[in-house]
């Protein structure tokens, strides 16, 4: 009895056979796609963020247009007003920093827990996309003849 059970077992064909990558890949599918998809809206949400900032630290400088001119006509240094011009847009930028650094550790577990094989906290990446307008406008404009 048990081996014409297994007589009719083999006899039926098999559908839907796969490997076990095929497997995997189909049940992370969702996930790469929802990961691929967060990833795109922060990708332009950073990008968003340092044109807003570059935008509005142009438009500062720009402002303060006769002041620099003034102090650069006094005798003022060009090196010492691109450090004071950096020195107000970098204070800002650390505050966004900070903030933002809080909330990605404070995002880190739910995403985690979302996508698979994700690292949600670079400081470094914080770091450099903070500070890295503020050092391209300030030493754009101090080049200016008053």
């Amino acid at each position: 009895m048990l081996t014409n059970s297994k007589r009719q077992a083999t006899s039926e064909p098999i559908f839907d056979v796969k490997s076990l990558e095929e497997i995997t890949a189909e049940n992370f599918s969702q996930q790469s796609t929802f990961g691929a998809m967060l990833g795109a809206a922060a990708g332009l949400a950073l990008l968003l963020a340092g044109v807003g900032i570059y935008a509005l630290l142009a438009w500062s400088v720009t402002r303060r247009t006769r002041e620099i001119g003034i102090r650069i006509a006094l005798g003022a240094a060009r090196a010492d007003i691109a450090r004071m011009v950096l020195r107000q847009a970098i204070k800002p930028a650390s505050v966004g920093v900070l903030v933002g650094a809080v909330g990605a550790r404070a995002l880190d577990v739910v995403l985690r827990s979302q996508i698979a094989g994700t690292e949600v906290f670079d400081p470094l990446a914080f770091y450099r996309s903070a500070h890295r307008r503020p050092y391209r406008s300030a030493h754009r404009r101090p080049n200016f003849n008053p």
